[in-house]
């Protein structure tokens, strides 16, 4: 669940974390220019991306119609998209209110996130989701049982909420009840959401930002988490200067990286990882694009999600077989989308639901990368819980795998897909 510089800003969503990721814009224009074109066009298309839902049947936007996609992050049953005029849409499961529309009513097209200022960025966990803002403020909405928001309540919230005492923020991730930013002057990191998570060395929750001590200069922030035989799991890492990273939280599937089981309140260092520029944490596992276009990944592989050809869990990260030109790397919650420098898309992992957009599903997972076909010039990929998406050179955006909720965004027809559908936008 992440980005790569689309021109507006350097990308980096979710995870879920679910694909619950950071989304980096160091050094990027904010002014609101829109990516891969001028303006979108609106159309004849039946489909309003409105607070209050779809106002009549949707059809697909083609071309120049479609709106141009800065960003794409998958959550858990939802998805969300920053577009180039710098308005962020949602779609999918509803409850807490995470798609941010004012109600929560579970769209299967993408709504707009009610009242938000221009955003650049947005991050989304379990149930709740936020965005970086244009002024380098955070807002955040839907789930709050634990101080997620960040606004010094534990209330949900069905629209955008401000972080409480944050600003100069550069990238911001999502985890399963917390959510961390990385500030753009010193590269430190803050988290708020439950206690355990929060790098801080101690179990207690805290409903505002709290420092992540020993982290300074970080390049790189991923947040991610997901589901493991009923458990919450969740974890947060940051890559620091010098290319290695550091990780914390869960760690029961050796998902941090540091070659044991043990839950880690406070950042450990990922052991045998160097030249690390982008991290991507999904349910319980991580990967890592390196400066030479190769990934490795590390913690659970029982779906292969490691890419490693095996299903065997591995505490120290292992080589991703066959990538060696990666752009941008997205962790769903046991599968691992590649998007390669020349725009096609490859995944790896589980399948039962289509999520690696091979033409069919399987319950017997893929531990080695293949291409999902039918996708040319991608420049957004999101993997989510058990689907994921994709933006294309055609300006149109393409989902594909679970849609239980409506988080393919394809209309009224829940059934889940194992190739890449157009949006309804």
């Amino acid at each position: 669940m992440n980005l790569r510089t689309l021109g507006l800003l350097t990308t980096s969503i979710g995870i879920i974390t679910l694909g619950c990721n950071g989304t980096d814009v160091t050094g990027t224009d904010v002014t609101g220019t829109n990516v891969g074109g001028s303006a979108p066009t609106p159309t004849t298309s039946s489909t309003n991306s409105t607070a209050s839902g779809s106002t009549s049947v949707p059809t697909v936007c083609t071309g120049a119609a479609c709106p141009a996609i800065i960003q794409l992050i998958g959550g858990h049953g939802y998805e969300c998209a920053v577009l180039g005029d710098a308005t962020v849409d949602c779609w999918g499961a509803n409850d807490s209110g995470r798609l941010g529309d004012g109600t929560p009513t579970s769209r299967d097209t993408p709504v707009a996130v009610k009242g938000l200022p221009p955003a650049v960025a947005a991050a989304v966990g379990l149930g709740h989701a936020c965005a970086l803002l244009d002024d380098t403020t955070v807002r955040c909405w839907g789930l709050n049982s634990n101080g997620q928001l960040g606004n010094g309540t534990m209330t949900a919230s069905l629209a955008p909420v401000a972080v409480t005492g944050l600003s100069g923020v550069n990238q911001i991730g999502a985890g399963v009840y917390h959510s961390c930013a990385r500030l753009g002057d010193t590269g430190r990191v803050l988290c708020w959401g439950r206690g355990g998570y929060l790098g801080d060395g101690t179990i207690s929750g805290s409903s505002t930002p709290r420092e992540v001590p020993g982290i300074s200069a970080a390049t790189w922030l991923a947040v991610g988490g997901g589901e493991s035989f009923g458990t919450n799991l969740a974890a947060s890492c940051a890559i620091l200067q010098d290319g290695s990273a550091r990780c914390w939280g869960d760690n029961g599937q050796g998902q941090l990286g540091d070659g044991t089981n043990a839950v880690r309140l406070s950042p450990v260092t990922v052991m045998g990882l160097s030249g690390a520029v982008e991290i991507t944490v999904g349910g319980a596992h991580a990967c890592a694009l390196l400066n030479d276009g190769t990934a490795r990944c590390w913690g659970a592989n029982g779906n292969g999600q490691l890419g490693d050809g095996t299903r065997i869990e591995r505490l120290t990260p292992v080589p991703v077989m066959g990538l060696s030109t990666v752009a941008h790397l997205s962790a769903g919650e046991r599968h691992t989308c590649a998007e390669l420098l020349d725009g096609t898309v490859m995944c790896w992992g589980e399948n039962s639901s289509g999520e690696l957009g091979r033409g069919a599903t399987s319950l017997m997972p893929s531990p080695t990368p293949a291409l999902v076909s039918g996708l040319v010039g991608v420049s957004a990929l999101g993997a989510s819980s058990q689907s994921t998406c994709a933006y294309s050179a055609d300006r149109v955006t393409r989902c594909w795998g679970n849609n239980q909720y409506g988080q393919l965004g394809i209309g009224a027809d829940t059934t889940s897909r194992p190739v890449p559908t157009a949006v309804a936008w």
